[in-house]
C-alpha cells in the first residue's frame, strides 16, 4: 500500500493524455492517402500511449525509489536514536563512575593524611620513650654511684 502522506500517482489514462507529444493529426488526404494518413495518425497514436506508459512506468519506479529511500531515512534515524540513547546511558554510568572514584580518592585523601599522622605520632613515642629509658639509663647510673659512695663512706 501507499502512505498516506505520499501524493498518489496519475492515473494510467491522466497519465498517457498528459505525456502525448505526437505531432497534431495531419490533414486526410483523398483515397489510398487518406487510408495511409489514418493508419499513420493510429500509430502515432499507439506511440503516444507508449510514451505515457513509459512516463507512468517511471513515476512509479520514482515513487518506489522515493518510498525506499524514505524507509531507509526512517531506519537510519532509528538506528541513530538508539545509539544516542545508548551513548547517553553510557554517559551517565560513566559520570557514575567518576563520582564514585572522586568519593574514593577523598577517602584515600583522608586515609593518607591519618597514617601520615600516626606515623609522626608513632615516632614522636619513639623519641619519647628512647628519652625515658635514657634518663631512667642515667638515674639507674647516678643511683648506682650514689650508693657505691654511701657504702665506700661506709666502709671506711
Amino acid at each position: 500500500g501507499r502512505p498516506a502522506d505520499r501524493p498518489a500517482l496519475l492515473p494510467a489514462a491522466a497519465a498517457r493524455s498528459a505525456c502525448r507529444t505526437y505531432p497534431p493529426q495531419r490533414a486526410r488526404v483523398r483515397g489510398t492517402e487518406g487510408a495511409q494518413a489514418s493508419m499513420g495518425d493510429d500509430e502515432e497514436e499507439r506511440m503516444g500511449l507508449l510514451a505515457g506508459e513509459g512516463v507512468y512506468g517511471r513515476l512509479t519506479r520514482g515513487s518506489r525509489r522515493l518510498d525506499e529511500a524514505r524507509r531507509t531515512a526512517l531506519e537510519s534515524e532509528e538506528i541513530g536514536l538508539n545509539v544516542m540513547t545508548e551513548l547517553h546511558g553510557q554517559r551517565e554510568g560513566i559520570m557514575r563512575t567518576k563520582a564514585h572514584l572522586d568519593d574514593v580518592d577523598e577517602t584515600l585523601n583522608v586515609s593518607r593524611r591519618l597514617l601520615q599522622n600516626l606515623g609522626l605520632r608513632m615516632q614522636a613515642d619513639q623519641f619519647m620513650l628512647v628519652l625515658i629509658a635514657a634518663l631512667l639509663s642515667v638515674a639507674v647510673v647516678v643511683v648506682t654511684y650514689v650508693k657505691m659512695e654511701k657504702l665506700a663512706n661506709a666502709i671506711r
